[in-house]
């Protein structure tokens, strides 16, 4: 047999005309989800029914599955052709089987939590926020005498609000019974009272804010905080109560306490209006002492909370976050080590500094100057290179030369033979430099000579690389250019 493979696949053997030698089916052969429209692919599919009748339901059966353990429904959904679904559906594809993923010992298993990833065709189609894909599912459903509400899941809730999609939200939460505040709800503090709202949909509800947090997106924050943080429940007669109504939720759950810090970091690394409304919004929820679900614990971490998120901003130059940080932040430390986002034990003015960020450097130190220790070395015991060091290091002569002009230090410049020791002020052509001791108290700047130049001592001569204490002095040499001079 030419060009067949050695050893012939069984599925080969056992039906030649539907299956190749590698057991590959002909909807693979024939690449049909590679077609570039879904009309196409239709087309395709309708041609491949009339010609292997018999075989229908094995193109579509719970069996088929492509190299990530999804079916062709599932496909379909993820890629929003709701025409296809309508076929697959009306051929008997199954709608609740989900993904399948391989355990431990390479055996190929369903996976059924949220944990796992494994998703069915419903939630794949909230994910990809197409309400033309689920609706037909959910009917499908209906006729195999399965509510629509049971295709609700904490997933399937967790992606709609993944899609940024208000509509596919508000489409998820009505399939599901969820009670709706007037107006649809967009969590502004105006608390709302209902009845329905149970256990297993506040769970669902949770673990969707969480996850949609942890998704970076925020759009969907606010529908469901007009849950979490609006809803209560509707006063009784009990004297448990005391006649009032009293909120669903008293606390959050670790996970959600987790996501809420993450995303809290993830927006101050941004500068747009979006993202910084996003920032005031989760800072409301769980950081301002004046909200209902600020914990003692968290209150207590609050400021490391903020010092890191002042350090994020700062590393991707968002000046007006950094702003925002500390405006929310009475007991900014500007010279925090971070510890929750890497590159650990490093400063604001470092990652700034040392990435060419000139605006985050001059908003650091025009505001925070007082307070700004420009010396202080990185590492665990703040004694490793300066902000000076690395931005030398890297080249960037621009935040280099606000450090130099504006943080004050030793700094010594030579121009055709000629030595003036000056602070701050540059010339055509020559060498400036910085110097600190490993002494205690005395900056490190950590840098290295450039090429044929002599090391020289605070004193102006030439030295043996120690101070007067002894200690190893470290100095760093910057060439600047005709450029820089200006």
């Amino acid at each position: 047999m030419p060009g067949a493979i050695w050893p012939l696949h069984p599925a080969f053997l056992e039906d030649p005309n539907w299956y190749d030698t590698l057991g590959q089916d002909l909807v693979k052969q024939r690449r049909i989800w590679a077609r570039a429209s879904e009309s196409e692919q239709v087309e395709e599919f309708h041609r491949l029914l009339a010609e292997r009748p018999g075989r229908g339901l094995d193109m579509l059966s719970v069996d088929t599955r492509d190299d990530i353990g999804g079916t062709p429904l599932m496909r379909a959904c993820a890629g929003k052709r709701a025409e296809i679904v309508g076929l697959l559906i009306d051929a008997g594809a199954d709608i609740f089987v989900r993904q399948k993923g391989a355990d431990p010992d390479g055996h190929e298993e369903e996976r059924t939590d949220v944990a796992g990833g494994g998703a069915n065709a419903f939630e794949l189609a909230a994910l990809g926020g197409s309400i033309e894909c689920a609706e037909p599912i959910l009917g499908r459903a209906e006729q195999l005498g399965t509510p629509r509400a049971e295709l609700v899941t904490a997933l399937a809730l967790a992606s709609a609000a993944q899609s940024d999609d208000l509509d596919m939200l508000g489409f998820v939460l009505d399939a599901g019974g969820f009670p709706r505040p007037l107006g649809g709800g967009e969590g502004g503090g105006s608390a709302w009272e209902t009845d329905a709202l149970t256990d297993g949909m506040k769970e669902k509800i949770e673990k969707a804010f969480a996850r949609t947090l942890q998704a970076g997106k925020y759009r969907a924050l606010r529908p469901l905080l007009a849950y979490i943080g609006d809803s209560h429940r509707k006063a009784s007669s009990a004297a448990a109560d005391g006649g009032e109504p009293r909120p669903y939720w008293t606390s959050l759950s670790g996970e959600t306490l987790d996501s809420l810090n993450s995303a809290l970091w993830d927006f101050a690394g941004h500068d747009d209006d979006e993202h910084l409304t996003a920032f005031g919004f989760v800072y409301d929820v769980y950081l301002d002492p004046g909200s209902r679900l600020a914990r003692p614990a968290v209150q207590e971490r609050r400021a490391e909370i903020l010092d890191e998120a002042f350090f994020w901003a700062a590393q991707h130059d968002c000046v007006r976050a950094m702003r925002l940080v500390a405006s929310r932040h009475e007991r900014l430390n500007v010279n925090h080590l971070s510890r929750r986002r890497g590159p650990y034990f490093t400063t604001a003015l470092y990652m700034a500094a040392g990435s060419g960020h000139a605006a985050a450097v001059e908003y650091l130190l025009a505001e925070h100057g007082e307070r700004l220790d420009v010396h202080m070395g990185v590492g665990k015991f703040a004694n490793s290179i300066t902000a000076l060091g690395k931005a030398v290091w890297n080249g960037h002569h621009n935040t280099a030369r606000l450090l130099l002009e504006r943080a004050g230090g030793p700094v010594e410049f030579s121009r055709r033979g000629r030595t003036t020791r000056q602070r701050g002020k540059s010339c055509r052509r020559g060498y400036a430099w910085g110097g600190g001791a490993s002494g205690p108290g005395q900056g490190h700047l950590g840098g290295r000579l450039a090429p044929g130049t002599r090391r020289r001592r605070a004193s102006g001569g030439e030295g043996d690389g120690l101070g007067e204490d002894r200690n190893e002095v470290h100095y760093v040499v910057i060439q600047l250019e005709e450029a820089d001079a200006a």
